[in-house]
C-alpha cells in the first residue's frame, strides 16, 4: 500500500525517481533469473555510498578501477577486505556474484565492473555477463 501511495504521490510531484527504482527491480529480476539485462541497471536503484547501490535486498558494488588484475580483483566489504577471483577471461560489463563473505547482504552481493562508454554504445546494445565469484578475506 505504501509502495503504490508512493507512486501516486512522486505522480503528483512529476517525480520519476519510484519508476526509475521499478526498472531496476524488473531488470534486476531479469538478471538473477539468467535473462538479458541492461548492464547498468543497478544505478537506478538506491544508492547507499559512493559507488554502492541496492535494489531490493540485492547489493552493487561498483568496481572503481583500483587494485584488480585479469584474475581477480580486490574489494572492501563491511571494514574487511576481500580478493575477488574472475578468471583470466573476465571481459566487462561483469557482474560478479560474490561467495564466501563473512557478513553477507540478505540478497546478494555483486561486484559490478562496468565497461567503459564508448561511442559505438550508441549503435549497439551491451550485454553483461553474470558468473559466481569466491572471495577471499585477506589480512588487514
Amino acid at each position: 500500500m505504501s509502495h503504490e501511495l508512493r507512486h501516486h504521490l512522486e505522480w503528483r510531484a512529476n517525480v520519476a525517481a519510484l519508476e526509475a527504482y521499478d526498472w531496476a527491480a524488473e531488470q534486476n529480476f531479469a538478471r538473477r533469473d539468467g535473462e538479458r539485462f541492461d548492464p547498468a541497471f543497478y544505478q537506478s536503484g538506491e544508492q547507499v555510498a559512493p559507488g554502492v547501490y541496492k535494489v531490493d535486498d540485492d547489493v552493487f558494488l561498483e568496481w572503481d578501477g583500483g587494485r584488480g588484475t585479469g584474475d581477480g580483483y580486490e574489494v572492501q566489504w563491511h571494514g574487511r577486505r576481500y580478493r575477488v577471483a574472475a578468471g583470466a577471461d573476465a571481459r566487462p560489463p561483469l557482474f560478479l556474484v560474490l561467495e564466501g563473505l563473512l557478513t553477507p547482504p540478505a540478497g546478494e552481493a555483486v561486484l559490478v565492473i562496468p565497461r567503459r562508454p564508448s561511442l559505438f554504445d550508441i549503435w549497439r546494445r551491451a550485454s553483461a555477463e553474470q558468473r559466481a565469484a569466491p572471495v577471499e578475506a585477506l589480512p588487514g
